[in-house]
């Protein structure tokens, strides 16, 4: 008889720490799909998602863009996330750059949250249309250059310390297949 290996423990096995990532996220998103919200994502799901997301937007852009995408939605929890994770500090140059831009928590309404950049970078912060006058008026933000630069010098860490995390709370993924 053939059994399946769940998937947790083909996401720990994958050479690639992002690909195992990736691999995990894309079944949590399938069991979040075939519930059609009867029930909420756990938590422990959504901490997935929040960090995968975060890698995703970065490695695309900037943290600049993934507080502008609506992957900053969560933002917030992300910082939670981190904490659990124990990526600390990078949760530290996060809630820095956050700190930087919107004064406070960072807005869950990506209206509000959009407003708020726009009044920080005095511009809309990416070059949509190719005006590099306009970009090179927009505010510097230290923070985020540096949370960005931190996200990508440890290319595998956060990936692999999310799996890390998640081995240590299989339980909370046994469903997944």
């Amino acid at each position: 008889m053939f059994h399946r290996k769940p998937i947790l423990a083909k996401a720990l096995g994958h050479s690639n720490p992002f690909h195992g990532l990736r691999l995990l996220a894309d079944a949590i998103t399938r069991v979040a799909a075939a519930e059609k919200g009867r029930t909420p994502i756990p938590v422990a799901h959504a901490r997935i998602l929040h960090v995968l997301d975060l890698i995703v937007e970065v490695s695309n852009g900037t943290l600049v863009q993934y507080f502008w995408n609506s992957s900053g939605d969560n933002a917030n929890a992300l910082e939670d996330d981190l904490a659990c994770i124990g990526c600390h500090e990078l949760l530290l140059a996060i809630a820095a750059a956050r700190m930087e831009v919107f004064g406070g928590p960072s807005p869950s309404d990506i209206l509000a949250r959009r407003l708020a950049m726009k009044a920080f970078f005095h511009t809309h912060p990416f070059n949509d249309d190719d005006d590099t006058h306009r970009l090179s008026q927009l505010a510097p933000s230290p923070m985020c250059a540096r949370a960005t630069a931190l996200i990508r010098a440890t290319d595998t860490a956060l990936p692999r310390k999310t799996l890390e995390w998640a081995h240590l709370n299989s339980t909370a993924f046994t469903r997944l297949r």
